[in-house]
């Protein structure tokens, strides 16, 4: 009796792990069909330098930092790092089209960031970092998009003690 239901468990355990084996091939299938998304994109190359984000100690951080894509970027001028960050929605208002999602940098490493489709009604794309410790506008980079944008765009940036910035080459 109790062999006998012990191999009814496994023949409906082994069966459902084949039906969801299926199903996963299946919409890996079908997502790897469907290509990369049209229009645009533009991907982050981000490094980060020993001294990252470490408010003015000799103890580096790490960095949390987002990209977002507006229609205008001049309302981030003068604009204080801790109004921004996390509120973008309401401080841009209506300038705001996008908001990624926060990410993180270790101090020391680098990485690249999945590519991101490129609104068309975009004009900036903006990388803002969230320093504990800046000067001025330096928190964050602001890359203007042509209005009629031919090639994929590729930041690379560089984020220090203060400040993120293109990467010198």
């Amino acid at each position: 009796m109790k062999l006998e239901r012990l191999v009814r468990k496994a023949v409906r355990l082994a069966a459902t792990a084949a039906v969801l084996v299926a199903l996963g091939s299946l919409l890996g299938c079908a997502a790897v069909g469907k290509g990369s998304p049209k229009g645009r994109a533009v991907t982050l190359n981000i490094a980060a330098t020993s001294s990252l984000n470490n408010c003015g100690r000799a103890v580096p951080l790490v960095l949390h930092y987002r990209m977002i894509q507006v229609t205008d970027a001049a309302p981030l001028a003068g604009m204080k790092l801790g109004l921004l960050y996390g509120q973008e929605r309401e401080m841009l208002d209506g300038a705001l089209l996008w908001a990624g999602t926060d990410m993180s940098i270790e101090p020391g490493a680098t990485r690249q960031d999945p590519p991101v489709q490129i609104d068309p009604r975009a004009r900036a794309v903006v990388v803002i970092g969230n320093f504990c410790k800046t000067r001025e506008s330096c928190f964050y980079f602001s890359q203007p998009i042509p209005a009629k944008l031919k090639k994929n765009i590729v930041l690379d940036l560089t984020a220090d003690s203060t400040c993120i910035g293109p990467t010198r080459h």
